[in-house]
């Protein structure tokens, strides 16, 4: 006789999924706003910028709109963050992910003093692009904390992709930033010439990960875009920027072409960040609505449970396929068989079975995901102790793993380690 408990502890299974989708529902409706958020933050950025490099002169009208964005879309993702996070008794929130919230927060109250400071032309085009940055970095690590806590494989992915898609464009703003403050002196270093590059082979190794974890459709979209006129101009233009070391750039007509280019690529990745994150509410809503259709199903078989013969009913103890025995070959040599089971005992199987396949699922997205950060922490550590650029620590790695015949994420793995183990000893 089986017992209502068994099958109440299922439906409770069945609603804890559900919460979880909800809340993942909430971080998805998170990472679009922050999306907007950044995307206006990085057109303030750049206008801020020409504005400083100019002596006031560009961009006054302009950059005084893109307050009113700025200041538009922070309140709307302040009042989703409260809604989400602060009044919502039932959320199941991340302590990662709160501790983002507050120091990004933190960022935007301080913005204020920064924006006088441009104002009245009391900061430089560096100091400004770096404070920008930062606050952008910090919205940036949402996204991120987003895809560590996703608990669905198709959700997760997107996540991923998105988080490499943003990290794509911010580089290129940082590019333009760069760009623009080389024109703005007049000429073009050669320390300022191996940034633009450093920012350029970055961009190509962020748009490599955004390119393996989008959606074909969105894939596609991005090599056309790179392969479109606007972006083989921008191509042609880092070459010319090349040969202007230790000469005089003082030609304000390529100035502005390099910003319009600049920023029309940057403003297509962001028609397709706009297409990702309505792909990710979409496929969290889908989710949730299918985890609600299954347990009213589940509710509907529990409920009818006396109407099966008892004599049919058999458990994971007559189950052949269900681990046990250590060295037993009979669970490989049989199979389940529909005849004999319950619909009920089946329904706890699929159920099973669900869970440990979209765990499966979400373990493999997690491990590509877990090995970039890896890579991340690797260069991070060369770059602090070696002191060497993002560029020149991911070429070391590459070339270790080429002399070692094994990959980068094993060199960085292996690095890590012996760090660790110096700490300890």
């Amino acid at each position: 006789m089986i017992s209502s408990d068994t099958f109440q502890f299922l439906l409770a299974a069945k609603r804890a999924e559900i919460k979880v989708l909800h809340q993942l529902a909430a971080n998805c409706q998170l990472v679009t706003f922050v999306s907007e958020l950044v995307h206006q933050l990085q057109r303030e950025r750049g206008m801020s910028n020409v504005y400083l490099a100019s002596g006031s002169e560009l961009f006054r009208a302009e950059r005084q709109a893109q307050l009113v964005h700025v200041t538009q879309q922070e309140q709307l993702l302040r009042q989703a963050l409260q809604q989400h996070y602060l009044h919502n008794p039932e959320a199941h929130n991340s302590s990662r992910l709160l501790s983002a919230v507050s120091m990004a927060l933190l960022g935007m109250d301080d913005l204020a003093e920064l924006r006088q400071q441009i104002s009245q032309q009391k900061i430089s085009a560096l100091a400004s692009t770096q404070a920008f940055s930062r606050l952008i970095h910090a919205w940036q690590t949402l996204v991120s904390e987003a895809a560590d806590i996703a608990s669905d494989a198709d959700i997760c992915r997107l996540l991923v992709a998105l988080q490499h898609l943003m990290q794509c464009k911010e580089l290129a703003g940082q590019e333009r930033a760069w760009g623009s403050i080389g024109f703005a002196k007049g000429s073009f270093s050669v320390d300022l010439i191996q940034r633009l590059t450093d920012l350029e082979l970055a961009q190509f190794q962020a748009a490599e990960q955004f390119v393996s974890a989008a959606p074909a459709a969105l894939a596609q979209s991005w090599t056309a875009q790179e392969n479109a006129q606007g972006s083989q101009d921008l191509a042609h233009l880092r070459g010319m920027l090349k040969q202007f070391t230790g000469h005089d750039c003082t030609v304000p007509a390529i100035a502005d072409i390099w910003y319009q280019l600049a920023t029309d690529r940057m403003d297509h990745m962001q028609q397709l960040q706009v297409q990702l994150t309505s792909l990710l509410q979409q496929q969290a809503q889908y989710k949730l609505a299918d985890a609600r259709q299954q347990l009213d199903l589940y509710k509907q078989r529990v409920t009818a449970r006396q109407q099966h013969n008892e004599a049919q009913i058999r458990s994971i103890l007559f189950d052949p396929s269900m681990p046990g025995l250590y060295g037993d070959a009979s669970a490989i040599q049989c199979r389940l068989e529909q005849t004999g089971y319950s619909s009920l005992y089946q329904l706890l199987t699929d159920q099973a079975a669900y869970i440990n396949r979209i765990q499966a699922e979400l373990a493999e997205v997690k491990a590509k995901a877990d090995e970039q950060h890896l890579l991340k922490r690797a260069k991070i550590w060369l770059m602090q102790q070696q002191k060497l650029t993002e560029p020149a620590a991911h070429k070391l790695l590459q070339q270790q793993a080429m002399n070692q015949n094994c990959t980068a994420v094993d060199i960085a793995r292996q690095l890590l380690q012996k760090t660790r183990q110096k700490a300890g000893g």
